[in-house]
């Protein structure tokens, strides 16, 4: 019977890590891990085309190609332009991270390959209003 009242206890000391390790997670993002965001490159467009970031947050951008052309992905910020290191391939995936812009604003992202920009591969950087924590 001692099992019985002691099975209670174990269960819910059971469950302190897990709750534990939820908030290491949190609290690495915290410490500078960059949130992924994928993005989807077709012929012509990036879904989704609207990103919305923090001010100042970190953001590692996945940019999978699912287009029959090669795509890149650039944007337009207020400390310059950037972009992949290479346009990538169909079927081909790539990574850019970079710290969102501190300024709340909407900022422009497209594909630099060809006229791919003037067939309407465009997008959104929005940075929300506030500050980061």
């Amino acid at each position: 019977m001692k099992l019985s009242k002691t099975l209670p206890l174990i269960l819910a000391l059971g469950t302190i890590p897990v709750f534990a390790q939820a908030k290491d997670n949190k609290d690495q993002k915290h410490q500078g891990e960059p949130r992924v965001i994928e993005v989807v490159a077709t012929d012509f467009e990036f879904k989704p085309s609207k990103i919305e970031v923090a001010p100042g947050e970190k953001v590692q951008i996945k940019l999978v190609n699912q287009g029959e052309k090669p795509h890149n992905i650039e944007f337009e910020l207020p400390s310059g332009e950037i972009e992949l290191e290479e346009a990538l391939a169909p079927k081909e995936t790539g990574t850019l991270t970079f710290e969102a812009p501190k300024k709340a604003g909407k900022y422009v992202l497209y594909c630099p390959v060809g006229m791919h920009k003037d067939h309407g591969m465009i997008g959104h950087l929005v940075v929300a209003q506030g500050e980061k924590e």
